[in-house]
Formats: C-alpha cells, structure tokens, sequence
C-alpha cells in the first residue's frame, strides 16, 4: 500500500509552502493531504465544550478497560513459538507491540506507536492538556478523511479483496460487482476483526488459509459486503471446529451470527439460526478468557436477540459476563442486562442487575456511574416492603454520590426520608444528639471491652409480656391465634389435648403435654421439649421510646447453659438465626422472631438475652438485653401474700428432643364465614402432607363439640372419588369430648409417609341456644386439635378455635294429636323477618329418628321410624312463613330410617351424631333427659339486601315427643322436682365499662326468671340468695387470697315471692363490683329455694352461669 502523508499546519506557521513543496516531491502530488488548522494559539472554541467533556467521560470508562486489556493481553503472549498440527506458529499479532495489517502479503509489523514500549504499569489514556481544536477544524479532519477513504482506502481495498479471495481458494465469484466500493462503503467499522483476541491451544501461520479466508471475510464485512462475508464465516467455522479451535470457532461463529443478521435484518426469531446466537459467549469465557473478546461477543449477540425481540434471552447472554473478574467491564455487561430485562418487562429483575452493576462500579471506583444505577434502580424497590434492599440502595445512594459530587437535593431528600423519620410534634435534633452523645462516650469510654453493653437496656425496649416461643417449626407465627386464650381456657385444653393423647397412645398411657406454643398464658412451670433439627422460635415486641427512628444490626439470640450429651468431642453449639437489620421509627413497635438451632447432641440450653448492634451514623455498639420472664403471682400462703413472690417460668429454657419429630403442613381449602346460622353444616377440608422426615403412624382429631362434628377423609385410602368417613368415639378422660382416629386401613402401615400429601374434612353443625332472630354471642367456641404421632412415639399437634355468631333461622316444636296411633305435629316457622333478607326460603328435605347412644335419658321400648301421615309433598317456607308436618311413629326392627320429601336426588348430608339430651341452660340434675330425637334435614336459600346469594344445608332436632311425655310422667311420679322450675338468667350489661378512679363501685343490673312448671300444679315459693365467698370474719384482708377476697355484693341478699302454675316470677336486682374482671353474675354465687304447696322440705335449684366483663376506663391505669 503506498503511503500517503498529511500535513497539517496552522495559519499562523510561516513556512507552510515550503512543507507542502517538501512533502510533494517525496510522496508525489497525489498522496498529499493538507489538513488547515484555524485554530490560534491558547484558543478554546465553545462549540466544542460538549464534545471534549463528553470524550473525557468515555476516556474514564475506557482507561479502566485499556489497562485490564493491556494486561490480559501481555499475559496471554505466548513465550516461545510452538507448532500444532503442522501449522508453524508466528508472534501473536495481539501482542500490544505489533500491530495487525490487512494486507495479504504483509506480515505483522512493529507499532509506530511511541507508547508501545512502555511498562504496562502505566497505560495512561492520551488526555489533551489543551483543548484548542475548533469546530471547523473539526470539519476540515472529516472531510480530509472522508477524501482518504474514498481515493486511497477504496481501491486498495477492492485489490486485497481479490488477492485474497484468489489466494483462500475460492472458485465462486462474488454476487454482486464490488468495483464502486466508495458507492456501497457503509459508514461504520465492525469489531470483529482479527484473531489479535483469541487465545486458543491452536495457533495459525500468518499466510494459512484459514487466516486468509478470515481477512478476507473481515474485509467484506468491514466494506459492505455481509452476504459474502457470511458465506466465508460459515465455512471458516466448520474449519476451526474440526481443528479444535474452540476460541477461534467461537469468534468465526459470533461473525458469521452478525453478519447474516446485517445482510437479512427481516427475519424474525423464527426464522433466525439461533443456535449460533448462545455458543460463542459461553465458548470464549471458556476457552479465550479474554475480556475484549467476550465483551465484543457478548454485545453483538445482545444486539441482535434485541432485534429480533427476544429480550429475555438478550439479558441472560449479557449476565453470563458476570462470572469474569474486572468490575468495571461486568457492570457495564450488567447494565445492559438490565436495559434488556427492562423491555421484557421484567422490572424487578432489571433493578437488580442495576444493583448489581452499581456495586461493580463501586468496586471499579467510578461512583459517578455507581450512582446512576442505584438511582435507576431505586424507584422499583419504592414502598414494595423490601426493607433491607430499600435502605441498600439509600445508603449507597447517599455513599457514591458524595464521592461523585453528583447528588441532586432531591435525591438526597429521597434517601434522607427513606432512613430518618422525624416526630413531627418534637424537634428530632435534641433526642438525637443526646444519643449520639451516649454513643460517643460508650465508643471512647468502652471501646476495649469484648463483651455486649448491657447500659441500653430500654433502647429499645423489650414488652416481656409478649414473649412468645415456638417449639419448631410449626405452627408458623401467622398461624397462632392471639385471642385464643380468650375463647379457650387452659384447662379446656388440656382437656382436649389428653383425649387425643390416650386415643393415639392408648388410655393407660402417661400424659405429659404437648404443647407447641407457650406465652403469658400458658403454663410455663415446666420446661418444655423442642426437636433436634428444627427451630427454637422467640417472638418479642421492640419498641422505640424515642421521637427519632433507630436502626439494630445483626438482632439475635444469647444462649447460655448449653448441655450437651457426655462423650460428646468438639460439641457444636447451637447456631442462632439473626435479622440482618431492623429499623424502628418513633414510638413504633415490631414484632420480630430470632430463633436457636440445636443440633443432636445437644441436651438443654437457655436465653437469656437479646444481642445486637445499635447504629448511629459510622458506629455501631454492640448491645444485650437480657431476657427475664416472670411468671404468675403467688398468693397461697401468708408470706405469698405480703410480698411479691412469682413462679418459675420456663418458657426461655428448653431440652433438647433427640427423636426427630413428625411434621404435617396443614393447609385449610376453606376458611369459616364471619356468622352462620343455627344449626347450619359447615364443611372445612383440610389438605394435608407430611414435609418432615418421619412416616404419621397415626393422627387422631379430638373436639369438645362431640354432639356437633364429624370427620372423614376425602377420596377414602384407596380410591380417590369417595369418602370415608371415620367413627366417632368418645374420649376415655371425658365423654363429653370426641375422638376421631385416622390410621390406615392396615395397622401395621403408616398413615401418611414423607412427602405424601392427603385431604381430611371434619363438618360441624352449628350450636342451637339462640331463641330469636337476633345476632347471638360467640358462647360457645369449637375446639378442633389433631395431635399425629410417628413411629417412634414422638407426635406434634395443629389445633384451631373457631368461633362463630349465629342467627336463628327455623324454630321447630312438637305437639301430640293421637297417642293410641302415636301421631303428632311438627310445626316448623321461618323466623329470619322480611327486613332481614331480601329472599328467604328453606326447603324441608328430609326426616329421620334418631337417638343418643351414650344417653341414659328415656329411651322408647322399641326401635321407632317415622312415616308421613299424608302424601309426600314439597315444604318450602319463606321468611315468617310457617308450616305444619303430621307424622307417626311406626315400630319398625330396623331404626333411624330417613323419609326423604323432595323428589331430586339424594342430598349428601353430614353424618354427625345425635345431639347431647341436654337442651337447656338449666342445672344438669334438674331437667329431663330425652335420648330419642326427631331430625329434621333443610336446605335454605338466602339473598341478603346486598344482592349475596348464600345456598346451605342445616339439621334440626327435637325431642321425641312420646319419649319426652314418659319422662315427665317419670319424673312427676318421683316427686316433681326434675321440672317444676324453670330459671333464667339475663344481664342487659355484658360488657360495661366503668372509671373506677371516679367511682369505687360499679353497678351491674340482671334479670332472673322463673317460672312455675310443676306437673302437679302446686303453688311455690321461693327465696332467692346470695352466697358470698367469704362467710367468715378475718383479721386483715392480706390473709385472704385475692381469688377469694369478696368483690361484687347484692343490694338484697334475700329476695321471696310466691309464684302460682305456669306463672312467671321476674326478679331484678343489681350486682356491685368493686374491681375490673370477669364475674359469674348467676351460677354460684346465686341459690334458688321452692318450698311447694303441701311440702315439708325446700328444694334447692342452680342458677344458670351468665359471664358479664367489667373494664375499666382507659384512662385509668389499674
């Protein structure tokens, strides 16, 4: 190629003809090029202030990427020629002293670069000291330029070409004339250039063919040409991969990608080849490990999957880069990752590349370009409760754009919000420079000691009453029900829990608890067992009592009287799960769970503290808590109650089970309704699957709603279209408490092994004491507790309490017509009013007999079924609709026969038990036990005024009424006393609410009622009396303990009236409390005596319990 010179020279040069004549005479006239510079001395043109600064910002990325390629590049020269496969090995042309050429004939030459000898220590980027070139000198270097490529660089690269093309071998000619390069020349340089980038195990003679065929495939690219140069890639790529030339197939394969994608940018993703889209990255991170080269690689084959909308995939080529080293070149790769993950729409994944590449800039030192990315980033993560990476991305924020000195006030003010919140009603300066003043002193006063600070014992502070252990891993924290306490007392469950322990275990069996929760509630005397494997779970409230927010680092447990088996060698203590960072704003309070995690081999431990580090500003100081609960008073004996003596409470301390425990993931398909109706059937299901490590031998489910509930499994044990439903049994400890065992089908197997997932149901017919259409209390809460077992004996337990507001919707009651034929009436109403409901129709289905077996109230002598004493027809009632239902009583061998009134197909109905003879809220020893019962089965259809539609099932139940007459009859002949009372008790304050700080003495008005119903019809009389917990003097109020100190008096502790057959007697009175509490206003502490007309002896009757809450004001402290 002849060389050309240009001369550039100023205007203020005096001797510029004389260096043109010069450089004529040597280079002859036409390869000379003047190149007039306008610019004067010290002269800095304003036009072109943005172009420099934007030059200069590119040198600051490119100096960081030039010293790292400098350095690969030096690294990976080979030290002494080598030969493979008979191809002679020359001097790398990549060597950063030499240079590549494009001509045919040429070999490497060395660099005219005056740097080319310097230490790669200081590969400086040339920064002009002076920006003097103006804008029309920069016109003049264009058009200077654009003369050199079309006179010069043209022809000489259309006889490369062919040399080339003759001396690679090829015989095809070219598709189209390439005799006006300058014409068809795109303006644009290609990167994939020469092989100066790959460093594979085979090297090739500068004058082989493979080399030609890539120059020339280079040169067609470069100058237009993409057809032809895919046809001279692609062959070239077959070449090298047979050769093994994984490094220079990978780069020949990236070409051939780029240049059909230029030569046929129509076509779509499927039309596209893209299996050579995804190779050629992966092939050079392998094999070359050379970061020009995958970079080159990894952008042109992200440009063309973004071209041909395959954004998705453009992204996860750019993230491959992330497994080299170099920090600045990765975040750069990041960044368009997350530009590509951007226009997939995937916007969380984009931010957190953004993350990602801002913490290689930051690595990389260039926080300029650090910060721009958290910025991107930031808005994403925006009130999304990602806590932790929201006040990341702050405190980065804030962190490189100080070091950049770009930190806008906005941005500023974003972060500032983001980690500090002020009190708006106290200036925040004050409470904060008096703790960073205590943290200042703590820092210079105790920065030797090893040990936590235990000074910070209120920041923050810790509500002991709201520790709360778990004892595993289930049942998880949104799981447990804060009030459950409120509905269930501890004996009810212990109650329960003993059922379902001797139903698992057998009834000779030792009880010893099972309990998975303990909290200020619970029992905690005894130290409970935790499983080996899985968490020791504590959940404590923090609150900050300050008016400025303050961040704990690193919150976790402290342990301490670890034990551990004996013979144990190197013992593992237990490893303690930590909050990475819990930030409290003024006055707030969080709930957080920390937990332990022992191992096996480790017998019993203790916290006793709560460790973590308080950050202010750049200091953090490590801090303890510690950890004290304090259990229930003691007030038995005298010196219990002078002073101030507690229990034990355990609930921080725990041994270590070494049997692993079974584990069951309860999911409920179907949650409650907020209020149901009497006597309607609600169905729950229950999928349940074994997710720990030992096979359920067995599982049982105990209730205390024993005459209301029955269980099965879904799809039985073999077959997966029906239901099994399971026997229910009473508890042996209590039979007011049933027990459903699920097993399997043979004894000897598991019911449910690892991994196996089952469905369960349990239906519960909703409890009947309402006696209007008003909204009734929850009085009456179901327990459900399914407690499993393993193999090993060991067993865990899921429990719920569901509560429930229930409405009446059908009142039924009995009348006999004929006794000889034993006929009689079922008169059935609607009690839901019109204004209730828009719609209201319950249809009668179904009537059966049915009776208690576990009763031992008054039975028929024979089995009895009921017959329609007419024809079959359609019962529907509508709201304040009533009907009326003649039916017998046929003696029949085969009982509990059902007559079915509607002419659609059978309806599934809960099998449940007959319910409980008692019916009454009476005293248990003075009603009437009727075992026989009449149930009737309905189907109700419900639109509320809001447009709802709601479709059930309910079943009702009566006494049998022929049953209950004999019982009476019974009764009468026995002295009359079962029923010739009949009380209630009735208080229009259950909740009141009372200043006790104003007025020492609450007022709490109840209303009893009795009525006469003696068979015999005799006149009563009858004295109503108070009976006092204390009925003797003592000699100091401290010598009584507290739950026998007397705290509610009657106004009239006598009251007498004589009330005459079938009358009413209404009493009111008013009870007096002097505490907030809950209060039995009826049961005990009220006595009933009747001394009937005729009689010698009073007899006494209980009043029925009726509980009324006393709370104080809340703005009284008690």
């Amino acid at each position: 190629m002849p060389k050309h010179l240009a001369i550039i020279f100023f205007f203020m040069i005096q001797d510029v003809p004389e260096v043109v004549q010069i450089g004529e005479m040597k280079y002859l006239l036409k390869c000379v090029r003047r190149m007039e510079m306008i610019t004067v001395k010290y002269y800095k043109s304003p036009e072109m202030k943005g172009v420099w600064q934007e030059i200069d910002e590119f040198n600051d990325v490119l100096e960081k990427g030039l010293e790292e390629a400098h350095k690969h590049s030096t690294d990976s020269i080979p030290s002494t020629p080598g030969t493979n496969g008979g191809a002679t090995s020359l001097q790398s042309p990549s060597s950063p002293t030499f240079v590549s050429t494009i001509s045919s004939t040429m070999s490497a030459v060395g660099s005219v670069s005056p740097n080319s000898q310097q230490s790669s220590n200081n590969p400086a980027v040339w920064k002009t000291s002076s920006k003097i070139a103006s804008l029309q000198d920069a016109k003049n270097v264009q058009a200077a330029l654009s003369k050199f490529l079309t006179v010069c660089l043209g022809p000489y690269v259309e006889k490369e070409m062919r040399m080339l093309y003759e001396t690679a071998g090829q015989k095809k000619s070219f598709t189209k004339s390439i005799t006006s390069v300058s014409s068809g020349m795109r303006k644009w340089f290609g990167t994939g250039s020469s092989s100066n980038n790959l460093a594979t195990p085979i090297t090739y003679a500068w004058d082989s063919i493979e080399m030609q065929t890539r120059r020339l495939a280079d040169l067609l690219l470069m100058f237009g040409f993409p057809g032809a140069a895919y046809d001279q890639y692609h062959s070239l790529k077959k070449d090298l991969e047979v050769d093994k030339a994984m490094a220079a197939h990978a780069v020949a394969l990236e070409m051939c990608a780029v240049a059909l994608h230029i030569s046929q940018p129509n076509l779509n993703s499927k039309q596209y080849p893209i299996r050579y889209l995804d190779p050629p990255v992966k092939l050079l991170i392998e094999h070359a490990k050379r970061y020009p080269a995958v970079l080159r690689c990894a952008f042109n084959m992200a440009e063309i999957y973004s071209n041909l909308g395959l954004h998705k995939e453009a992204a996860a080529t750019l993230a491959q880069v992330s497994v080299m080293d170099g920090d600045h070149l990765v975040a750069v790769a990041q960044t368009m990752a997350a530009e590509q993950f951007e226009k997939a729409g995937m916007l969380r994944k984009a931010s957190f590349h953004r993350v990602l590449a801002a913490n290689r800039f930051s690595n990389a030192s260039i926080p300029a370009l650090s910060f721009d990315c958290y910025r991107l980033a930031l808005p994403t993560f925006d009130q999304k409760h990602w806590g932790v990476l929201d006040e990341h991305l702050a405190v980065r924020l804030l962190t490189e754009g100080e070091k950049a000195g770009v930190m806008t006030p906005a941005i500023a003010t974003e972060c500032i919000r983001r980690l500090v919140a002020v009190c708006p009603k106290l200036p925040s300066s004050q409470q904060s420079e008096r703790l960073r003043t205590i943290v200042d002193a703590l820092d210079t006063y105790f920065s030797h000691r090893t040990d936590p600070i235990n000074m910070l014992t209120d920041i923050p502070k810790i509500e002991m009453d709201t520790v709360k252990v778990i004892y595993g891993e289930r049942p998880l924290w949104n799981e447990i029900d804060e009030n459950e306490h409120q509905s269930v007392s501890a004996d009810g469950w212990i109650v329960v829990e003993r059922a379902a322990h001797h139903t698992l275990f057998g009834a000779s069996a030792p009880f010893r608890g099972m309990q998975m929760v303990s909290d200020e509630h619970s029992d905690n005397q005894k130290v409970r067992e935790t499983p080996a494997g899985e968490r020791f779970r504590v959940m404590v409230d923090l609150t900050n009592p300050l008016k400025i927010p303050i961040d704990l680092m690193n919150v976790r447990l402290s342990v301490a009287d670890v034990h551990f088996q004996s013979g144990t060698e190197s013992p593992v203590p237990p490893d303690l799960g930590k909050l990475e960072h819990l930030h409290l704003e003024p006055e707030e309070t969080k709930t957080v769970e920390v937990y332990v995690f022992p191992t096996i081999g480790c017998l019993k431990f203790r916290v006793d503290g709560l460790l973590f580090q308080l950050a202010i500003g750049e200091k953090r100081i490590e801090t303890r808590i510690p950890l004290e609960c304090r259990g229930k008073r003691l007030n038995k004996t005298a010196k219990q109650q002078k002073s101030k003596v507690y229990t034990n409470d355990e609930r921080l301390t725990a041994s270590v089970a070494q049997k692993p425990w079974p584990l069951i993931e309860f999911h409920v398909l179907k949650h409650p309704h907020k209020w149901l109706y009497c006597d309607q059937a609600q169905r729950y299901q229950v999928e349940i699957e074994n997710i720990g490590q030992e096979d359920v031998f067995s599982m049982c489910l105990a209730t205390n709603a024993f005459d209301r509930v029955s269980a099965g499994i879904v799809g039985g044990f073999e077959d997966e279209e029906k239901q099994d439903e399971l026997k229910l049994e009473l508890a042996a400890n209590n039979t007011k408490v049933a027990t459903f065992q699920f097993k399997h089908a043979t004894s000897d197997k598991p019911f449910l092994r690892i991994g196996e997932k089952k469905r369960i149901f349990f239906d519960i017919r909703s409890s009947d004491e309402p006696n209007s259409s008003v909204v009734t209390s929850k009085s009456i809460s179901t327990v459900i507790l399914i407690a499993y077992r393993s193999a090993g004996g060991t067993m865990r337990q899921w429990r719920r309490v569901i509560d429930e507001e229930r409405r009446h919707l059908i009142v039924m009651n009995s009348e006999i017509l004929d006794s000889d034929s034993r006929t009689f009436s079922i008169h059935l109403k609607n009690c839901l009013a019109i204004s209730q409901a828009a719609l209201s129709r319950v249809e009668i289905l179904r009537i059966r007999t049915t009776q208690n077996e576990a009763s031992t109230g008054a039975r028929n002598d024979v089995p009895m079924n009921i017959q329609l004493a007419s024809a079959v027809r359609k019962i529907e009632i509508e709201s304040e609709q009533s009907d009326t239902l003649v039916v017998r009583l046929v003696a029949n061998p085969i009982p509990n026969q059902a007559v079915w009134l509607t002419t659609n197909a059978t309806i599934s109905s809960p099998n449940w038990p007959c319910p409980a003879e008692i019916t009454s809220a009476m005293d248990d020893d003075s009603i009437i036990r009727v075992a026989e019962k009449i149930g009737v089965l309905w189907k109700a259809n419900i639109v509320n005024n809001e447009g709802l539609v709601t479709t059930f099932i309910g079943e009702s139940f009566i006494d049998d009424p022929f049953a209950r007459k004999n019982a009476e009859t019974m009764a009468a002949v026995n002295g009359g006393v079962s029923s010739s009372l009949q009380i209630s008790c009735e208080t229009s304050a259950k909740d009141i609410i009372h200043n006790f700080s104003t007025s020492r003495i609450c007022e709490l008005p109840i209303t009893l009622r009795i009525q006469n119903k003696d068979s015999l019809r005799r006149l009563a009389a009858v004295s109503i009396k108070f009976s006092p917990k204390v009925r003797e003097a003592v000699d100091g109020v401290h010598l009584v303990a507290p739950e026998n100190r007397q705290q509610m008096w009657i106004d009239r502790p006598v009251r007498k009236c004589l009330i005459s057959p079938d009358d009413v007697a209404v009493i009111e009175f008013n009870w007096k409390i002097s505490h907030a509490a809950v209060y039995d206003v009826g049961g005990p502490n009220l006595s009933v005596e009747a001394l009937f007309e005729g009689g010698n002896e009073a007899v006494v009757f209980k009043v029925p319990s009726v509980l009324s809450v006393v709370k104080s004001s809340p703005y009284t402290v008690v």
